[in-house]
């Protein structure tokens, strides 16, 4: 994830344009809220991996992740929802972890990337 911000950043700018800032901005604003809410849901996922809003969660995540060059995440989170689907309750506990750790290390990087559009 050592190139995250700039991954982030230029696959925005590939979308919007370099020279509309302002809704690269929205854009990368609305990514990070939804990985804030992912961050929310996932905990108590963990504890009630039987829950049938879980592969609904992983999969929009995986999206955004996808959308706007989150990789590392992108793929933890296909693999998650795999698991989910699969109702391999002993691999998705462990990859829900991984996911929480993951979102955490993106949403890091929401004010370098914001400044970096700005």
């Amino acid at each position: 994830m050592q190139n995250l911000t700039q991954d982030i950043v230029e696959k925005t700018l590939n979308i919007t344009g370099k020279e509309n800032l302002v809704l690269a901005r929205q854009f990368v604003e609305r990514f990070f809220n939804e990985l804030k809410e992912g961050e929310e849901k996932i905990p108590t996922y963990i504890d009630h991996v039987i829950d049938p809003n879980l592969a609904m969660t992983v999969h929009k995540l995986a999206g955004a992740c996808a959308y706007f060059g989150a990789s590392a995440l992108h793929g933890v989170l296909l693999d998650a929802e795999r698991s989910a689907k699969a109702g391999d309750i002993a691999k998705l506990a462990v990859q829900l972890k991984q996911i929480h750790a993951l979102l955490k290390e993106v949403i890091s990087k929401e004010q370098e990337v914001l400044k970096a559009l700005s």
